[in-house]
This record gives structure tokens, sequence and C-alpha cells, in this order.
């Protein structure tokens, strides 16, 4: 995942209050990190950075396009596998619903529709968060530039920043699809259509004051929690109903979401100012690795 970055090049974790600061804090210097590490903040540099490439294994023709890395995190230099570009993402939890099966209602006529999101906001941080949304909306903007499409919303990022994830994906299944009675108490996964798979569960982490991550509930994360998010961009081709035009919208993306410091812990509200704290065959085109991401867990469990 990548850091993101202010105007002047420092990241973007300083902003934040102190004691959030020092739980961020990562031992990687930015003059040590690699390229694909650090966000850039204007269109120009995103030029030399990124690309949007088209996922030809797609189903959805309105969602085929992917924002890759030019250089790979692996510093492989083949072409048969692509890396969606990535960001470490932080805020405190406004709402949010990431139960197993999210909003879905048990209907099969909507199960495509069934989502989880988390909706996170600033807090007292203005400048991390102005910081924050400026590289968003660069990378619209860079979109935007790269198909010749227009955005719908020429602003989509500003005071707050939703992510979403689909919980059931379009594809035949091998197996059949189970869930604990908690997370499917009126087994409504039977009413799942058999070309219709869930997806995996989203992971959920907890960062220590000693700097380790151990596995949590996610019925432990809170509204008012400082957390760090994994957030992928998501490109949706639509028509404006107004003019007829095509237009695309860009939404985010999470995979898992790890707690920084909980609502509990946190000290007064108080206005920051910039504190620098040391704290398969050729035609299905290449294979996109969509969770190259994934928590570093402490505690001997692995990711699932």
């Amino acid at each position: 995942m990548s850091y993101l970055t202010d105007s002047r090049g420092d990241l973007v974790q300083y902003l934040w209050p102190s004691e959030e600061c020092k739980r961020l804090f990562t031992d990687t210097p930015i003059a040590e990190a690699q390229r694909w590490e650090i966000f850039p903040t204007t269109v120009e540099d995103m030029v030399d950075w990124a690309e949007v490439i088209i996922d030809k294994n797609a189903v959805n023709t309105f969602r085929n396009r992917v924002l890759i890395y030019k250089a790979s995190p692996t510093g492989s230099i083949s072409t048969d596998v692509v890396y969606p570009v990535t960001l470490r993402l932080n805020g405190y939890i406004d709402r949010m619903d990431i139960k197993r099966l999210g909003n879905w209602d048990g209907n099969a006529d909507n199960i495509r529709f069934a989502h989880q999101f988390i909706t996170l906001v600033p807090g007292s941080s203005r400048d991390a968060w102005l910081a924050t949304v400026g590289c968003l909306n660069t990378t619209a903007t860079f979109i935007s530039r790269a198909l010749s499409i227009p955005l719908a919303n020429e602003t989509p990022f500003k005071n707050k920043i939703s992510l979403q994830r689909k919980v059931f994906y379009q594809h035949p299944r091998i197996k059949p699809i189970t869930a604990s009675f908690a997370d499917d108490p009126k087994n409504w996964l039977a009413n799942v259509p058999a070309d219709w798979t869930l997806d995996d569960e989203v992971v959920v982490g907890r960062k220590t004051d000693k700097g380790k991550i151990v596995h949590l509930s996610h019925m432990m994360l809170s509204p008012g929690d400082f957390v760090e998010v994994s957030a992928g961009f998501d490109i949706v081709f639509t028509r404006d109903p107004s003019t007829s035009r095509n237009t695309i919208k860009i939404y985010l993306a999470f995979e898992h979401i790890l707690s920084i410091l909980p609502a509990q812990d946190q000290l007064l509200p108080v206005e920051t100012t910039k504190k620098r704290k040391e704290c398969e065959s050729p035609n299905k085109g290449p294979t996109i690795q969509k969770k190259h991401h994934a928590l570093n867990f402490s505690d001997g469990l692995e990711q699932t």
C-alpha cells in the first residue's frame, strides 16, 4: 500500500494529532521508500506513477477499468501480473456496516446491491484531511483524463470519505457457501443464486501501542475510533441523465481495517498544526493481483 503525502512531500500521517501520529509511525523513512510507496500529489506526477488498464476478466463492463502501479511493488518487470493501486487511508469512524452480509436483506433480486461500508471523517485534523482528499481528488482527475471521460462530480471527495465493499461477486460456485449462525441467523445464504459467490470476510486488526498487529473482531470497532483502511479505486461508467453524456464515478473500495486508536483512548480534540513527529491465455490480459496488501499479524493467526 502507498503512503499519502502533502504538497510539501511529507507524510500525511504527521499531520494527525500526536498520539494518533505515534501509533501510525512507520520504520521506513520517506527517503528510503520505494517509488510505488509514495502517493503523488499532482496529476503530472501521477502520469509516471500509475495507469488505467482494462480488466478483460471483468464480468461487469461498466466496472472493467483498473488503476494500477506502473512500477511493480514486487520489483518484477513481468507484464503477466499487475498490481492495483492501494493506499493507506486514515480517519475517524463516522458510520459503518461491516457485518458478514452487510446490508443485504436476503432477497436474491437485491444481491448485486449488497455491500458493506465504512465512512471516515477528519475529527479536528483539518490539515491531514485536506491533504488526504487532495490526493484522492487528484487521482480522480487523473483517471478522468486518462480515459478522456469527464467526472460525474468534479470533486468527489470532501468532508466525509465513504468506502464500500461488495458482499457477493458474480462467479459460478465450486462449493457451497456457508457462514456462522451469528453471521446468518435466518439462513439467507440459501437464497444466493448459483452464479454468485460470497466474498471473503473483511479483515480487521488492531495495532498495539508497541506497534504489533493482532486480530480484532469487527464488533469491537466503534464510531470515533481512529483507523487505517486499505483503499483501492473503483471506476464506474455512468451516463448523465440531463445531458446523456458518458461520465465516470470514482468510488473507494476497502479490504481491511486496522484500529489505530480507540475513541476511549484519545485525548480531547485539539486543532492541530503541521507537527512533524518522529513518530491465463493472452486474450484474458494480465492477472490483476487484487489482494496484495494483507495485514502482517503478530498474534500467530493467519489472515483468511
